[in-house]
């Protein structure tokens, strides 16, 4: 009878497999020199750097508004009341660090905090980042008229050539010849 060898996942290391490499904080024993701490700039995309950037506007202008300021604390009450879910102001601290790479937002707490602290930049960035315009409520409404215009003349245009098309004695000749076999159109 043969013995069955135990399940490893390949992925996960044996408590036999060691390592030379030991880290303390941030520096490398077996290298003697400095590694990049986590979360540095480096890591961050260009991306996530501009969002970060953003967000930190965004919060500034909210604390330094004459009309209802808000700190990063009330902020984050009124998101907790929101979303159903705690929001920290260490969370929101966290998203707007340029060193915590870990620490991103979650996009349904981005929207809603445009929507507490009334400014949308953060959202327009994130739209225009993936090739798309995001526009202003009033704005939209000027483009969707613009469009309406646009698709109203090139009908009256396809409407003007059917109609000339019409006016051809040859068209009414085969259509009165038609109607007169009783065929169909």
């Amino acid at each position: 009878m043969s013995k069955r060898r135990p399940y490893r996942d390949k992925n996960q290391p044996s408590l036999f497999d060691f390592s030379n490499n030991f880290t303390i904080g941030t520096v490398n024993i077996n290298q003697g020199h400095q590694s990049e701490p986590d979360g540095s700039r480096h890591e961050l995309s260009s991306f996530e750097f501009g969002l970060c950037q953003i967000l930190k506007t965004v919060l500034d202008d909210a604390s330094k508004r004459e009309r209802d300021p808000l700190d990063r604390v009330e902020i984050a009450i009124r998101m907790s009341k929101r979303l159903g879910r705690e929001i920290t102001k260490s969370h929101i601290d966290g998203w707007v660090a340029m060193s915590a790479v870990e620490r991103r937002i979650h996009v349904d707490s981005m929207k809603i905090l445009c929507e507490v602290v009334n400014d949308f930049r953060p959202m327009h960035y994130f739209v225009e980042q993936c090739g798309f315009k995001a526009l202003e409520p009033y704005m939209a409404a000027c483009a969707e008229y613009g469009a309406k215009t646009a698709l109203m003349e090139r009908l009256k245009t396809e409407s003007k050539n059917l109609k000339d098309q019409m006016d051809d004695p040859k068209l009414l000749e085969r259509l009165l010849s038609s109607l007169s076999q009783g065929g169909e159109l």
